[in-house]
């Protein structure tokens, strides 16, 4: 992405990455996954390059020894297929969490990997005026969030 074309608000949250399982497919006593646990299950990952690359790094693997069964571009797909028993998908907790999918279960990998959030937008691209409000709302709000914590 070029950054120079648009406009950012970085958020205050970070997200843990983990793996989605069904719930028969490990103890229920398990707390989480070590990376190398982790980097030894079938996945089935974001098909987003930069994103695997990511993975790969904190997962300290190469992609070629990773045993990736599927990719996907929307975790209802990715859970449906580990429902279906193809792998683990690998994702941060939060997408995994507001969608509620009974037999599974999300396991944090440990140490923690994270990811921050950031609102993204193009700089030179009009936005419906209900839209542009909504962000200058965001930016305002964010920024008199940091000034309070400074």
């Amino acid at each position: 992405m070029e950054v120079a074309k648009y406009k950012s608000v970085p958020l205050d949250i970070k997200e843990r990455w983990g793996v989605v399982v069904r719930e028969d497919s490990v103890e229920q006593e398990r707390l989480a996954f070590s990376k190398k646990e982790a980097a030894s299950l079938e996945l089935i990952l974001p098909s987003r390059d930069i994103v695997i690359e990511e993975i790969c790094e904190w997962l300290g693997v190469s992609e070629k020894d990773l045993k990736i069964v599927a990719l996907h571009n929307l975790l209802s797909n990715a859970t449906a297929m580990v429902q279906n028993g193809l792998g683990s998908s690998l994702c941060i907790e939060g997408s995994f969490t507001n969608r509620g999918c009974p037999g599974l279960r999300f396991v944090p990998i440990e140490p923690e990997m994270t990811s921050g959030h950031v609102l993204i937008r193009k700089k030179n691209k009009s936005l419906p005026k209900i839209a542009e409000h909504f962000w200058e709302f965001l930016e305002e709000e964010i920024r008199k969030d940091h000034e309070v914590e400074a």
